[in-house]
């Protein structure tokens, strides 16, 4: 129901305020502030401080980056990012705690943080990129200079070794699209890859952007090296086609735009439903498949352009939710999606339902959505916690923490909340009466509240953005409802 916008309280709003007394012996107290709600970020890895352009000491330590694309965040907080240039994967053990230029305590792909010499093996990397944690807790690597997808079964391991490879006929070949061709367009196959870009799980299938070959892939979750693709996005159904924005008969390439074409996709994510997201990179769009899925699936929606046969940077217009080179896409819990819009150097959040036509929020522009500058067009050699430069990769954890790869800067950033809409207590994207019960729940019995709506972040109850969940958030939540 509509939520009255006079400064009377309504009268569920009302029992609230009634609560409050009540409430008030039961809650502990927590009055530290945090910095939560906003587009700043609130730490950096990389860098010994947010306005730092300089890097660290030793370009190969357990505290620099260089070139990071990939990033992903395990169920545990345990933070891995992709440091390409390094040919390594960093992994630091708190996500949502780790300070100013920590160093990483584990490394894979080397043996030892002060290697980084590229490898083919089942414990070395060449250039890895998308990284996905699957749900039995195995990380999953697009480690495209050796064209292959690994998967390693155990990350904690010293010197962990991948048990699974896609691609490859076993883990220390790296041959390009291995039995076909480095450049012809027919020269993919249904169980090589070219340059992958990001790999992700999802039950029982795999999908990996075969960004090198213009296509994604989809397997049965294989039980050997070297599966087969059962499933085919971009090539009219094609397994052995591998032309940017085919023809349709694969007798040329950069052929105008369709639902059915990619050129060198990247990005890429499954939500609950099983619809399947892909950022067309070249194409500067995400193209959303919807199940089911057929063996050449077909486009259900576009994001980033006025049709599927549009591909012009920023087509729409940039505040108007166009996009330039969109590399990575990560679904949130309540299938929100964030878009890493890398040449608009910004990280823009399209909230549901099944997104409308402008973005509702963005990271690296001070809060502008037409903004298009790196760091927001700060001096050249100079940045800040609110701007960002080239980024590739981006994710968010639990907490409602969104963390970005900010790839021209060599740092990672983590933005604490920055896109909680503060009284939306059961997440459907409104603060309304319907609010009223669950953030009475959040108050009296956190452990119930996490069992009733465990897809809502702790700060969707927090409505004065002090980072805790209290009773001073009982006044704020009411001016929320009656929309002060």
């Amino acid at each position: 129901m509509p939520v009255s916008h006079t400064r009377r309280l309504p009268p569920a709003a009302a029992i609230v305020a009634i609560l409050a007394p009540l409430l008030f012996p039961l809650i502990p107290i927590n009055r530290a502030a945090a910095a939560v709600g906003d587009s700043a970020a609130d730490a950096v890895l990389g860098q010994p401080g947010l306005t730092s352009l300089a890097g660290l000491a030793d370009p190969a330590a357990a505290i620099s980056i260089s070139g990071a694309p990939g990033i992903v965040v395990a169920p545990d907080g345990r933070l891995f990012v992709a440091d390409s240039n390094n040919n390594r994967i960093l992994s630091w053990p708190s996500a949502a705690s780790f300070t100013d230029g920590a160093a990483a305590d584990r490394v894979i792909g080397q043996p030892d943080f002060l290697s980084t010499t590229p490898g083919t093996s089942a414990s070395a990397l060449n250039y890895p990129q998308g990284l996905h944690i699957d749900a039995a807790g195995a990380l999953w690597v697009a480690d495209a200079f050796n064209h292959r997808v690994l998967r390693f079964p155990d990350p904690s391991t010293p010197g962990a070794a991948a048990d699974l490879v896609i691609g490859q006929p076993d883990l220390t070949t790296g041959v390009p699209n291995f039995g076909g061709s480095f450049n012809g367009l027919d020269g993919a196959r249904a169980n090589s890859i070219l340059f992958p870009g990001r790999v992700r799980t999802t039950g029982t299938r795999v999908y990996i952007t075969d960004s090198g070959n213009s296509r994604t892939l989809a397997y049965d979750l294989p039980a050997s090296h070297q599966p087969t693709a059962d499933a085919v996005f971009g090539q009219y159904g094609s397994l052995v086609c591998r032309a940017k924005n085919n023809d349709g008969a694969c007798g040329s390439e950069f052929a105008p735009p369709t639902g059915e074409t990619l050129y060198n996709p990247i990005g890429l994510d499954v939500d609950g439903a099983g619809r399947v997201y892909i950022a067309d990179w070249n194409n500067h769009r995400v193209l959303r498949f919807d199940p089911p899925l057929a063996a050449s699936p077909v486009p259900s929606a576009v994001y980033g352009q006025t049709g599927f046969s549009a591909a012009d940077p920023d087509g729409p217009g940039a505040g108007a939710g166009g996009l330039h080179l969109p590399i990575d896409l990560h679904l949130t819990a309540t299938a929100d999606l964030l878009v890493c819009d890398s040449a608009n150097h910004r990280v823009l959040l399209l909230r549901g339902p099944l997104y409308g036509s402008a973005p509702d929020g963005v990271l690296g522009q001070l809060d502008d959505l037409g903004g298009q500058l790196p760091n927001h067009g700060l001096a050249p050699g100079s940045v800040g916690p609110t701007g960002l430069s080239g980024p590739t990769g981006v994710t968010i954890d639990a907490l409602g923490n969104v963390y970005v790869v900010d790839t021209d800067n060599n740092r990672v950033l983590r933005f604490d909340r920055p896109f909680v809409l503060r009284g939306d207590a059961n997440c459907d994207g409104r603060t309304d009466n319907f609010d009223i019960d669950p953030f009475v729940l959040r108050l009296v019995n956190e452990a119930a509240y996490a069992q009733a709506y465990p897809h809502c972040p702790p700060a969707a109850c927090d409505a004065n953005g002090d980072g805790s969940v209290d009773n001073f958030d009982i006044d704020p939540f009411v001016r929320l409802l009656v929309g002060e």
